[in-house]
């Protein structure tokens, strides 16, 4: 049986880089301050040079060029000969490292880039809010109130305050003894009634902004009403 010369495993990246072995937590603290920094730019610099760095020494380290072709040092015929048995008739191949993958890496850190963008809109939308923590508290029935008006609750909430609702669906008998309309669109649950402190010019232009409210009024009893029915006051 031939004997077969150990595999020679490429040098660390880093040292194959040039970099001393002595700065190697130099650079690896370096780089883990650079991704722990406040801005995202910053951090974001830091890892693609270290991967492109460590993509470069990698290459290097696991590839010799010879005539401007890249050679593994266990692909020519010496090392082929050198793996082949002796009276065995059988014949390995080489095991060649894959290549670092690049390419994968940049997808990952696409990925993050983009949830902390995502993260960071949330935030800024958020903190565009003066009562983020505001509540909408229901007195009468809310199942049955559209999810468009539901919506327009908690966005009034949170730019004016704690919001109360006092009426929603409204029976014939109750919306008759409330003096409502005929055709009221409280009788169909698509009808709300709610209060809030806070000036009413105000939140009468907010709600007159809002695309999905239909109908809406001030009373001076201090209740505002919207509804889905089509864009009108009274």
């Amino acid at each position: 049986m031939t004997c077969v010369p150990p595999f020679h495993r490429p040098d660390p990246p880093l040292a194959a880089a040039g970099i001393p072995p002595a700065a190697f937590p130099a650079v690896a603290a370096a780089t883990l301050a650079a991704v722990a920094g406040n801005t995202l730019s910053t951090s974001f610099v830091s890892a693609v040079l270290t991967l492109a760095a460590y993509s470069a020494a990698m290459k290097s380290s696991l590839h010799t060029q010879s005539g401007g072709t890249a050679t593994h040092p266990l692909t020519n015929s010496s090392a082929n000969r050198a793996f082949s048995g002796s009276g065995s008739g059988r014949s390995f191949a080489p095991r060649v490292p894959k290549p670092f993958n690049l390419q994968r890496i940049a997808m990952v850190l696409a990925i993050i880039l983009l949830a902390f963008a995502l993260v960071g809109c949330a935030s800024y939308q958020a903190s565009r809010v003066p009562f983020p923590n505001a509540t909408v508290t229901y007195s009468d029935t809310k199942w049955c109130v559209p999810r468009r008006l539901k919506r327009v609750l908690q966005e009034v909430a949170g730019q004016f305050g704690n919001v109360s609702v006092t009426s929603t669906k409204r029976w014939w008998l109750e919306n008759w003894l409330k003096g409502g309309a005929r055709k009221s669109w409280h009788r169909k649950c698509k009808a709300t009634d709610f209060s809030v402190r806070a000036n009413p010019d105000q939140v009468v232009r907010f709600l007159k902004s809002r695309p999905d409210v239909g109908g809406y009024k001030y009373y001076p009893a201090g209740f505002y009403h919207i509804d889905v029915g089509p864009r009108r006051t009274w």
